[in-house]
């Protein structure tokens, strides 16, 4: 099967120059369109960790971290993360997929776990440790149970952690969740930019 395209000179010359530049214009397209999608795919992300009753306690610091990257604006791939965000890399597998992890005490000691009046009314943690209750103790119940409360007059005693030698959590699940739903609407934001190159460079 043969064809021909005949073109005028001066379109002929446009349409040679649009292919010469098309390979680069194109990355370039594709590379915004990612950045796009991983922006947006990101704030659903925070939305949903905001939003995550397992993640109540640490919600705030996660959601404040998490952010869409790349090494270079022209990358072809990228990254939603919490980055380099030491504050709350411990947390960050929380985001992951939904698998059970044991959480142990340092020998010795106990993990200290928000309960009763340790938790606000939306279930997230008062006090990020007993060390911030300066009128606290720590006391042994008639059950053996190891807590953590405070005297708050006639008699009162106001319960604010359980001391615990080790917790398991799931984690949520969140980020490959959202990221699976969305690669759909990534897909189409890089398709968005390359279609108005494609016009741009004179070749739809």
């Amino acid at each position: 099967m043969q064809f021909e395209i005949k073109l005028d000179q001066a379109k002929f010359q446009a349409f040679d120059t649009a292919m010469k530049k098309a390979p680069g214009q194109l990355i370039r397209a594709i590379a915004r369109g990612l950045t796009t999608g991983l922006h947006s795919t990101a704030g659903v992300v925070k939305r949903r960790v905001g939003n995550s009753s397992l993640l109540k306690r640490r919600s705030g610091h996660l959601t404040g971290a998490i952010k869409a990257y790349k090494d270079s604006p022209l990358d072809l791939f990228g990254y939603i993360g919490v980055g380099d965000d030491n504050d709350v890399a411990p947390y960050a597998w929380l985001l992951g997929k939904r698998e059970p992890k044991t959480i142990n005490a340092k020998e010795g000691k106990l993990l200290a776990i928000p309960i009763a009046a340790g938790l606000t009314d939306k279930d997230v943690a008062r006090y990020n440790s007993p060390r911030d209750v300066p009128d606290g103790f720590w006391f042994k119940s008639k059950a053996g149970n190891v807590l953590f409360g405070r005297n708050v007059g006639k008699g009162q005693l106001e319960l604010l952690f359980v001391g615990k030698e080790s917790v398991t959590i799931e984690s949520s699940g969140i980020l490959p969740d959202v990221i699976q739903e969305r690669i759909p609407k990534m897909a189409q934001a890089i398709e968005k930019e390359v279609i108005k190159t494609i016009a741009k460079l004179g070749l739809d």
